[in-house]
C-alpha cells in the first residue's frame, strides 16, 4: 500500500481562508452576545432597585392617603381598628424594608435573591390583605348611608385600597423578576 503525502507550501503573503463561526471574537454574533450579556447585567443590577424605589414611593403615598380616614373620624367610623392596625403595620414595615434594601444597594452590598424573594412575597400577601380589608371597610361605610356623606374621606380610603392593590402587584412582579434572575445566576 502506497501512501501519499500532501504538503502545502505557503508563502508569506498567502493565507488559508478562515470561516467565522458563531460566537467568534469580532463577529456579529459575538457582539450581539456581548450586548445581551451587558443588558442582562444591567437588568440584574438596576431592576431590583427600580422595583424597590417604586414600592417605597407607593408605601409612602399609602400612609399619607390612609392617615386622614384612620385618625380623623370623630363622629363616623370610616375604617375599623383592625384595618388600621393591619394597614399601618404593613405600610410601615415595608417602608422600612424597601428603605433598608435601597441603602444596602447604595453601599454596594449584595442582598441574597432568596431573601429578597421571600420579602417580596410577604409584601404581596401583606398589601393584598390590606387592600381587601380597606375595600371592605369602604364598602361598609358606603352602605351605612350617612347624610351628608363625607366623600373626601371615602375617596381617600378608596385610593389607599387601590394603591395597596397596585403595590401588591408590584411586589409580585418584583418577586418573579428576582426569582428569574436568581435562578439564572445573575444575582448573588
Amino acid at each position: 500500500m502506497q501512501t501519499t503525502k500532501l504538503v502545502i507550501h505557503l508563502d508569506k503573503h498567502e493565507q488559508i481562508s478562515r470561516l467565522n463561526m458563531p460566537g467568534d471574537q469580532g463577529t456579529l454574533d459575538s457582539s450581539l452576545g456581548a450586548h445581551k450579556n451587558h443588558f442582562r447585567r444591567q437588568a440584574s443590577s438596576f431592576g431590583p432597585v427600580v422595583f424597590k424605589s417604586a414600592e417605597l414611593l407607593i408605601c409612602i403615598i399609602c400612609i399619607g392617603l390612609f392617615d386622614d380616614p384612620a385618625n380623623n373620624s370623630r363622629f363616623r367610623t370610616f375604617v375599623g381598628t383592625r384595618t388600621i392596625a393591619l394597614s399601618y403595620s404593613t405600610f410601615g414595615t415595608f417602608t422600612t424594608v424597601c428603605l433598608a434594601f435601597l441603602i444596602a444597594k447604595a453601599l454596594r452590598d449584595n442582598v441574597p435573591w432568596k431573601y429578597s424573594t421571600i420579602l417580596n412575597l410577604a409584601g404581596f400577601f401583606g398589601f393584598a390583605a390590606c387592600a381587601v380589608v380597606i375595600f371592605k371597610d369602604w364598602s361598609d361605610t358606603k352602605e351605612r348611608n350617612y347624610w351628608p356623606p363625607n366623600t373626601t374621606r371615602l375617596d381617600l380610603t378608596c385610593a389607599s385600597g387601590a394603591l395597596s392593590t397596585l403595590n401588591a402587584v408590584v411586589f409580585l412582579v418584583d418577586s418573579l423578576f428576582v426569582m428569574r434572575l436568581g435562578a439564572r445566576g445573575d444575582l448573588p
